[in-house]
């Protein structure tokens, strides 16, 4: 089995996991450790699929999986859209902030025009599946 193989059916298993709503609820509440996850109503989540995004370049960019979760009272009239992308690579890009930036503005682009021009709070997660630990520098 090639390597490219090998990688596009892990990508297809973690997709086919992050799929279920108790998987992003456990994912979320185990290791996204910010205050707004407290405030998630995991009972109110949406899964968006194989959304993809045509940038000015007209380069096909895509997202792995979306979801439109709706957080709770008092704050209910608000959701949050979280992107979260699958690299499977064994090191780290160093273009990766400047892709998670191009798909944020590309997301606000199309909430702008879904939603009247109401824009909403997005949070993008890179989730790296590598063999040995990688190393930042601060």
């Amino acid at each position: 089995m090639t390597k490219d193989k090998k990688y596009q059916i892990q990508d297809r298993n973690y997709k086919n996991i992050f799929s279920s709503k108790g998987s992003i609820k456990q994912f979320l509440q185990s290791f996204v450790k910010i205050d707004i996850i407290k405030y998630i109503n995991f009972d109110n989540i949406e899964i968006i699929l194989n959304k993809s995004f045509l940038s000015k370049e007209l380069k096909k960019n895509e997202s792995d999986i979306i979801y439109k979760i709706k957080l709770k009272e008092p704050y209910s009239d608000i959701s949050v859209y979280i992107i979260i992308l699958l690299e499977l690579q064994s090191s780290k890009d160093k273009d990766m902030l400047y892709r998670m930036i191009n798909y944020t503005s590309l997301m606000y682009k199309d909430l702008e025009q879904m939603n009247n021009g109401n824009l909403y709070p997005i949070l993008p997660i890179v989730l790296y599946t590598v063999s040995k630990k990688m190393e930042y520098s601060k």
